[in-house]
């Protein structure tokens, strides 16, 4: 499953979005950024809007997605009876934008309408869905979206926390929750600071046993650096990877071992050995670059030359940390086939998926 981050923001700018998540290009979470952020080719490409409440930073983009879909499928447009009927009042109304779920003379319905009720699953474009509450003073809730793979996210919406039942409904591989505010303002509105995370993290996991990747979304741009500060010491204190989420964010989610994926461990393995492999490679090369600037220094090399070469040593160096499970597996397959790494190296867990990429690159590894 890859999640990406259109808008992570409550406030719009030139470097910030409204908030907006799209999964695998096909279901988008809340609409804040669902025209801004993609093109009109990928805007046809979404099969599912999912709403979480009516608060115009979450459906901003409503109205001008059911305009640019003119001439193709409806999108289906999930969300509480109580937004539905918010927007047909209000934004699609046929006074300020055409009723976009009707015919319209751009021709056939381009938005299709369905209420959605708390803590029961339905299916969006392919995809399990499960809307669970979300206390945030209006009719709102969060969602969990599983895919075909059975990898999923989950989302809480806007809250205030409280989320109890959604932890008892929820198993997300990854977590994507709202933290608005700092701690120093913490109670001034119905959103999250940093230390209601911590409450709702701690409370997961009690149900769970364990907890997912964290990202944080709907930051306050004026207050994002003390709430990027606040919630690293959230994950610091809990032991989980807890960050900002930003605008073209990209994360591969894989399915947890309880749904038959791929285990914490066993990616976490990977990266040791990708890391123990590359340095390797890097030292090989750093040796290489010392005869090479020999060689530069009595003009047998060229400095275009040179320059690439030490390009491809910086390359080499690069932090697998920093990867995400789709580009770590990748990056293992390179390695294995060129030799820097052994296949009795590679997690058993991981060992088909990187044999895999090396079958789709180089048509086999080594």
């Amino acid at each position: 499953m890859q999640v990406r981050i259109l808008g992570a923001h409550n406030s719009q700018s030139r470097t910030t979005g409204l908030i907006s998540i799209l999964v695998d290009g096909v279901v988008c979470v809340d609409a804040g950024s669902v025209t801004t952020a993609l093109t009109l080719e990928e805007q046809r490409q979404v099969r599912a809007l999912l709403l979480t409440h009516r608060h115009y930073d979450h459906i901003a983009g409503v109205a001008t997605l059911g305009m640019n879909r003119a001439g193709t499928e409806a999108v289906a447009v999930f969300a509480p009876a109580e937004v539905l009927e918010e927007l047909t009042a209000h934004v699609i109304n046929g006074t300020l934008y055409p009723r976009f779920d009707e015919r319209t003379s751009l021709g056939e319905a381009t938005l299709a309408l369905t209420a959605v009720e708390a803590l029961r699953a339905f299916d969006a474009a392919g995809y399990r869905v499960v809307a669970t509450p979300a206390p945030h003073g209006v009719p709102a809730v969060g969602y969990q979206v599983t895919g075909p793979d059975g990898a999923s996210v989950f989302y809480t919406g806007d809250t205030m926390g409280g989320l109890d039942a959604a932890w008892e409904a929820v198993s997300p591989d990854l977590l994507i929750a709202e933290v608005t505010l700092p701690n120093r303002l913490r109670g001034t509105s119905k959103h999250m600071a940093a230390a209601d995370l911590e409450s709702e993290l701690v409370r997961c996991k009690e149900l769970k046993g364990a907890l997912p990747r964290v990202l944080v979304v709907h930051m306050t741009p004026a207050h994002e650096e003390e709430i990027r500060r606040e919630v690293a010491m959230v994950g610091q204190r809990l032991g989980v990877d807890v960050g900002l989420a930003e605008e073209g964010m990209t994360v591969e989610v894989l399915p947890g071992p309880s749904k038959g994926g791929v285990s914490p461990e066993a990616v976490e393995g990977l990266r040791a050995v990708v890391a123990a492999a590359e340095q390797k490679a890097a030292l090989r090369m750093l040796r290489d670059l010392s005869g090479q600037f020999a060689e530069w220094g009595s003009g047998r090399l060229g400095t275009g030359e040179l320059r690439r070469r030490i390009g491809d040593f910086h390359a080499a160096t690069h932090q697998p940390a920093r990867m995400s499970a789709q580009e770590l597996v990748q990056r293992a397959a390179r390695l294995l086939h060129g030799g820097q790494m052994g296949k009795d190296e590679v997690p058993e867990a991981l060992r088909r998926e990187v044999e895999l990429q090396g079958e789709v690159w180089y048509g086999g590894t080594h």
